[in-house]
Formats: C-alpha cells, sequence, structure tokens
C-alpha cells in the first residue's frame, strides 16, 4: 500500500445529532488508532466526517474506498455519491454492513450501483450479521 488514509470523526452518535463528537470512549479509540498506525510514512489519519474529508481529495485519485460510517440510507446514498468520484476507473467502491439489520446500507448501495450502471457484488446473504458490498468503477 503506497498511501492509506484512515477518515473517521470518531464520534458519538445520536438519533436526533448525527455530528455529534465527543466521549471518552470515542477518544480512545482515536488514540489507540493513532499510536498503532499514525506513526507510519504512508498512513495519514484524518479525524472528519466523510462530506469534509472527501473535499481533501480529487477526481479519480484513489484505487479503493471503503465505507462504514453512518448506516442511514440518506448518509450512506450521500457517502457513495461524493466518494465514487474520487475512485479511479477500474478501482473499487465497497463498504460495511450489507444485512438485514442495516436496510439502509442494502438500499443505498443497491441504488447507487444501479444508478452508475455497476455490478453490486456482496459476500454471503444480507441476514448474516456483517456482510461487505463492492462495485468495480
Amino acid at each position: 500500500i503506497e498511501k492509506l488514509y484512515l477518515i473517521d470523526c470518531w464520534a458519538v452518535y445520536s438519533q436526533q445529532d448525527r455530528t455529534a463528537y465527543g466521549s471518552d470512549v470515542q477518544n480512545s479509540n482515536y488514540q489507540l488508532v493513532v499510536s498503532r498506525l499514525g506513526w507510519r510514512s504512508n498512513v495519514e489519519i484524518l479525524r472528519l466526517p466523510s462530506d469534509q474529508a472527501c473535499q481533501t481529495f480529487v477526481s479519480q485519485q484513489l484505487d479503493f474506498v471503503y465505507i462504514d460510517a453512518n448506516h442511514d440510507y440518506e448518509k450512506v446514498l450521500a457517502d457513495i455519491a461524493v466518494w465514487a468520484p474520487i475512485v479511479k476507473l477500474g478501482g473499487v467502491v465497497c463498504g460495511h454492513d450489507f444485512c438485514s439489520s442495516w436496510p439502509g446500507v442494502i438500499l443505498a448501495a443497491t441504488e447507487m450501483a444501479h444508478l452508475l450502471g455497476k455490478e453490486l457484488h456482496h459476500n454471503g446473504t444480507p441476514e448474516e450479521p456483517i456482510e461487505d458490498w463492492w462495485f468495480i468503477k
């Protein structure tokens, strides 16, 4: 891996406020990631919400994007919409939690792949608890 960007806001989400920062646990998780990977010259950690972090990249800059943020349909749809253009042609747009516990993920990933004319793949069945989804751009 030439360069690995780790992007997360390490925030506590409530039902009402999807952008609230805080919590000792989330800050501890962030510090753990920094201590384990932050020293590597090919790792850049961005503690930002997805919609802000994507603005630091240019079109077709990345080979791979893995989306595992807010699981609401609208948020997943928005994440795919902003990150897909940053992935190179032939690159991979993928994410997590393609499962019955997160129907918004299933719907958004399916719709965006169809809208972009791409074949959506996932490993296993939506009934299994943890699933990845992907399409080749």
